[in-house]
């Protein structure tokens, strides 16, 4: 039944304890002093009701606890501990609020070291259960003095922000109204400057800056953001807090790097509210970017297992007693050859059985030989040459990936480890291995983001290359991130390489003793006396250099250049350095995928991960990282147009300096001989290769495949004329994107294609695109030969279209008519009869077999000369 409310009114009188104001840290709880006095650990239990605020910082659909407010817990912990300034603090990992139950977190901040200076970490877990996950580590010291703030330039430009929360909305930043507080904002240079405040009903609270406040002072570097990538925060240097309690501020953003700014913050009255020595962002890629675009930087090879079919019919090269012997125990036929001399080719596959002996660089010479005659050969023009690996494979792996990208279709790679399959194998993929009868491809997995907390042991690290590009990074990495106290710094020209002095003033000013040595790491005797009375406990080997060649111009020259700093080094330091708990070798991307005209370089990168292997096999530490290609310095930083094209047409985007931190962290605890630090962008690819498949599972077949038929059968309906012009169209079209011409750019048909801007490798790339549109079979100087594009165009014309005369016409009838004596279900009796009717009641002339059987030795040395002498 109904039941009916009281007549009077209510009372509204509440009999439970009203909250008091907020005086605890929402992220912090009460602060526990260890009770040795050693360090402190702040304990919180966070859900999107600990403060208003945390449900409102919602990147990518996602709440996460924004950057700001782990800086502002960093700056509120170190207060307790006189340690006020953050010296450094690296975000490693999103911390997500979950929209249901909390998250468990700790601030643990360490004991301190002899100069004061206290590591910290920020610890979270989503249930007791589960692990906890380090997300953000870095180190805190005692406040020093504080540079005065800069004045406000006169000459600032008024940049329009409204409407940027509802553009930002579109790209993925969800921010509550907590956090929309850019008011106003201006240029100067390069120079950013903004006024930001909090909302009305925003309360500070506890927080000496509020986190709300603090990440829309950051806002301003998202004006020129476009869509697809989010910035965040990742490491932050140098912060000071001046003036607690600031509602509203104005900031200055100066540009100190591609992905890095200082920040100065004063409140109204000019008070110093802020000062960030550096804050470096990170991109991250949305998730539903186009489910072919892969967000992560960490990868690793794995294998699959994949259908094989065996062929009829092997050729193999050289004396391979064991080779042969599984092959026919398979039950395949084996035609042996000695050399690639004694080889007749009818169409089988070729194998060439390599095994490095005492000089890896040695037998790469004697292997890039083979290849470079394979290519080279026309008899064996349409032949694929599979190099069987029983040793040394990464390196056979890497020569043929890259030379592979020179000359699709004519090589493959497979390691055997000596048990049945090794015939199936080769109806495979290019790239397979052998492993216990079972045969399998290479395939790029992704990898998990977390990164582990990595605390050094104590003792020296070694960086090799040091003062370059890659090992500056490193260098600055392992000081302000590990802790590394002790570094030694090795590269040719020593002190004397530019920014040398720079680099040892600001590492020594973080708290590191740092030794730089001119050294050639390639001369054990010279890295010997380098390494003489130090105690290395870990190794960066980031020293390398280029020797680019076509396959056809790879000499040994070529090949020592770059093995020597290379792989001769890393084999030094190995010996070297026996005590090296940590042993890291710098690959390079080559080695994974290819690098076309970089044969010797993918070896030699290949040689490392072998290195590795050794090292993991007598229980020691080591992983080679094989990199993409950095974008921020060293040879990514000039790249030409042309070069950036190239790679976006293989699916591969640039790294950032941020990636190469994050990827030196992970290298520290991992379990794998190979990690590969890249990035991939495969949505627009319209093939992807085998070993990329994982990462985009349904790529869309090449239109080049199906186009190739169309084309000809379209170009043996036109007009000669329209036929000449559809072939020139396309010549063009390939040219101008072999040298990435801007949009609208045309192509001058009879300007020579030297002048044009074709090297060697632009060539090769050009002749392999034409061979996939048309479907000939193109030769390496197919460029060369035909100086212009008009040349060009007309050579490829007169090979799709062959001019009709009887002589191309009974030459495509003959092509028919074997086509057709092959095919399978004809009997004996049909073949005799086809041959037969092909030889006709003619009369027995001198050639026929009954006059060749009856006739005397005499008269067939005599028909033999008539013949020749015809």
């Amino acid at each position: 039944a109904p039941i009916h409310l009281p007549t009077y009114p209510f009372q509204r009188e509440r009999f439970w304890l009203e909250a008091a104001p907020a005086t605890v840290h929402p992220l912090a709880g009460d602060p526990v002093l260890l009770a040795d006095g050693s360090g402190l650990v702040l304990s919180a239990r966070l859900h999107r009701g600990s403060a208003d605020w945390l449900a409102q910082h919602v990147i990518d659909g996602e709440a996460i606890l924004p950057g700001a407010a782990i800086l502002e817990l960093a700056l509120h912990a170190g207060r307790q501990l006189d340690c006020a300034q953050v010296e450094e603090l690296v975000l490693r990992s999103p911390l997500v609020i979950p929209g249901t139950g909390a998250v468990e977190t700790q601030f643990v901040v360490h004991e301190p070291d002899e100069s004061g200076r206290r590591r910290c970490t920020l610890y979270a877990r989503s249930a007791p259960e589960q692990p906890w996950t380090a997300h953000a580590t870095g180190v805190l010291r005692p406040a020093g003095a504080v540079a005065p703030s800069p004045d406000w330039p006169a000459d600032a430009e008024p940049v329009d922000v409204s409407g940027l929360y509802d553009r930002l909305a579109g790209l993925g930043y969800g921010y509550g109204e907590t956090f929309r507080g850019l008011r106003a904002m201006w240029r100067s240079g390069g120079d950013l400057l903004a006024e930001v405040e909090l909302p009305p009903g925003a309360e500070i609270g506890p927080h000496a800056l509020h986190p709300a406040l603090l990440d829309a002072a950051l806002h301003p570097l998202t004006v020129d953001l476009v869509a697809g990538d989010l910035l965040l925060p990742f490491a932050w240097h140098g912060v000071t807090l001046g003036a607690a309690g600031a509602r509203a501020v104005r900031v200055r953003l100066s540009r100190t790097g591609a992905d890095s700014v200082a920040i100065t913050a004063t409140d109204p009255a000019g008070n110093l509210v802020l000062r960030v020595g550096t804050l470096t962002t990170r991109r991250m890629r949305r998730r539903g970017d186009g489910e072919r675009r892969v967000p992560g930087l960490l990868h690793a090879v794995d294998w699959a297992p994949v259908p094989a079919v065996a062929p009829t019919l092997v050729s193999v090269l050289g004396a391979a007693e064991d080779v042969v012997a599984r092959l026919r125990a398979d039950g395949i036929p084996v035609a042996e050859h000695l050399d690639l001399d004694a080889l007749n080719w009818t169409g089988e596959p070729v194998l060439l059985p390599w095994t490095p002996g005492d000089s890896l660089e040695t037998a790469v010479n004697e292997l890039l030989a083979v290849l470079r005659r394979w290519t080279a050969e026309p008899r064996w023009d349409g032949a694929t040459l599979t190099v069987l690996a029983t040793g040394g494979a990464e390196v056979a792996r890497a020569v043929v990936r890259s030379a592979l990208l020179e000359h699709p279709g004519r090589f493959a790679v497979l390691e055997w480890d000596g048990s049945p399959g090794l015939a199936a194998a080769l109806g495979s993929e290019v790239d397979t291995r052998v492993r216990g009868g079972v045969v399998q491809a290479p395939r790029l997995v992704r990898l998990p983001e977390e990164l582990p907390e990595v605390v050094w042991p104590g003792g020296a690290l070694v960086i090799t290359g040091g003062t370059g590009g890659m090992g500056r990074v490193a260098a600055r990495h392992a000081v302000h991130a590990w802790g590394v106290r002790e570094l030694v710094l090795l590269g040719r020209r020593g002190p004397a390489a530019p920014g040398a002095a720079e680099l040892v003033a600001e590492l020594t000013e973080a708290g590191a003793s740092v030794l730089v040595k001119a050294c050639d790491v390639a001369v054990r005797a010279e890295l010997a006396a380098a390494l003489d009375g130090v105690a290395v406990r870990g190794v960066i080997h980031t020293a390398g250099v280029l020797a680019d060649a076509l396959l056809a111009d790879q000499t040994p020259e070529r090949v020592a250049a770059v093995f020597a700093p290379k792989v001769a080094a890393a084999w030094h330091l190995h010996e070297l350095a026996p005590e090296a708990e940590l042993f890291v070798l710098f690959s390079s991307l080559a080695a994974v995928l290819g690098g076309a005209g970089q044969v010797n370089y993918a070896a030699a990168n290949g040689a490392l991960t072998e290195l590795v292997r050794l090292r993991r096999s007598q229980g020691r530490q080591g992983v080679a990282l094989a990199w993409g290609l950095w974008g921020e310095g060293g040879m990514g930083a000039g790249l030409a147009e042309a070069d950036r094209t190239r790679l976006a047409a293989r699916g591969i985007e640039l790294l950032s300096t941020v990636d190469i931190q994050q990827a030196l962290d992970r290298a520290v605890g991992t379990d794998r001989a190979e990690l590969v630090p890249a990035r991939f962008a495969l949505r627009q690819l319209d093939v992807v290769p085998p070993i990329l498949r994982s990462l985009a599972p349904r790529p869309t077949q090449p239109a080049a495949v199906a186009s190739a038929q169309n084309r000809l059968d379209r170009l043996a309906g036109l007009p000669a004329a329209e036929q000449r012009a559809e072939v020139l169209a396309l010549v063009c079209r390939r040219i101008a994107a072999a040298l990435a011409y801007p949009a609208g750019r045309e192509v001058e048909v009879e300007q020579e294609l030297g002048k044009l801007g074709f090297d060697s490798l632009t060539a090769v790339e050009l002749r392999n695109a034409l061979a996939a549109e048309t479907g000939l079979a193109l030769p390496v100087t197919l460029v060369f030969d035909h100086p212009t594009p008009a040349a060009l165009a007309a050579h490829l014309h007169a090979r799709l279209v062959p001019a009709a005369d009887p002589g191309a016409a009974l030459e495509q009838a003959l092509a028919a008519l074997e086509t057709a004596l092959a095919a399978e279900g004809l009997t004996a009796a049909q073949r005799e009869q086809a041959r037969r009717r092909l030889l006709g009641p003619h009369p027995q002339d001198e050639t026929s077999p009954a006059v060749v059987d009856t006739a005397s030795d005499d008269e067939l040395f005599d028909f033999i000369d008539n013949q020749l002498g015809a």
